[in-house]
């Protein structure tokens, strides 16, 4: 057969192979719709007042992101964590749906979502967010840092409403572990890290002085924890603050 006699079988071949494919697509997209239509309807009423949505959209985001260690795009299964906080379906749908809105976080996507698994990742802004929340969370009302250097000692002078406190650090060749030198190195190495990153280990930085300053002895030892977990995650030019963390057996 010449290339004429082949034409009308290869161009009704062709089209029907693109109906299949535009077909089938469609009939996925009118399938999930209705997924969709049928799984709003069953929702029950939400337990939660609706102007709370936003307060605990942040408590579910810092949920995810202590559970994945501040990295982002790690599925995590939060269901446990809905069960612990008596949240029905309808509660999930609309809080969680709200940090998918912000670009927060987002749902694992399976073949009868809506429908399926509690699992989420944090993106990237997620992270900054929730390290952004933690520190305007724990610092108390009037608290500011201010740090200095000279070819001297370094000094941290933490200001709070009721008290002032200089520490100094670092006399000839002697090391003497503070958490205010944590934050220090932290900050100091964050200028040479790309912008997010920075972002996220300057927020780290404020939730620890921030604990520091207000003598939360807890609110302390998880900002340490967010930072040790947050350098695995980190990257290179970190390494004089891990060094430091190393003092304290993390």
């Amino acid at each position: 057969m010449d290339i004429a006699t082949l034409l009308p079988f290869i161009l009704v071949l062709g089209t029907a192979a693109l109906l299949w494919t535009f077909g089938g697509r469609d009939r996925r997209i009118r399938d999930r719709l209705r997924r969709e239509q049928a799984f709003l309807a069953s929702l029950p009423p939400r337990s939660t007042p609706a102007e709370q949505t936003d307060r605990l959209a942040l408590q579910a985001l810092d949920q995810l992101c202590s559970a994945s260690g501040s990295a982002p795009d790690v599925f995590i299964d939060l269901t446990g964590f809905f069960v612990h906080s008596r949240w029905n379906a309808a509660d999930v749908h609309h809080i969680m749906g709200r940090l998918d809105d912000l670009g927060f976080a987002h749902q694992v996507v399976g073949p009868y979502y809506p429908i399926g698994e509690y699992r989420y990742r944090a993106t990237v802004a997620g992270v900054r967010e929730n390290m952004a929340n933690i520190g305007r969370r724990e610092s108390p009302p009037g608290f500011t840092i201010n740090q200095t250097s000279t070819s001297g000692p370094n000094t941290t002078t933490v200001n709070s409403p009721g008290a002032q406190t200089n520490v100094h650090h670092h006399q000839s060749q002697e090391v003497t572990f503070s958490y205010g030198e944590l934050s220090r190195l932290l900050r100091e190495e964050a200028t040479r890290a790309p912008q997010d990153v920075a972002d996220t280990a300057l927020s780290h930085a404020d939730a620890l002085d921030a604990a520091v300053a207000n003598d939360a002895e807890e609110s302390r030892d998880l900002a340490v924890g967010r930072i040790q977990r947050f350098l695995l995650t980190a990257g290179d030019g970190f390494q004089a603050t891990q060094a430091l963390l190393g003092l304290l057996g993390n």
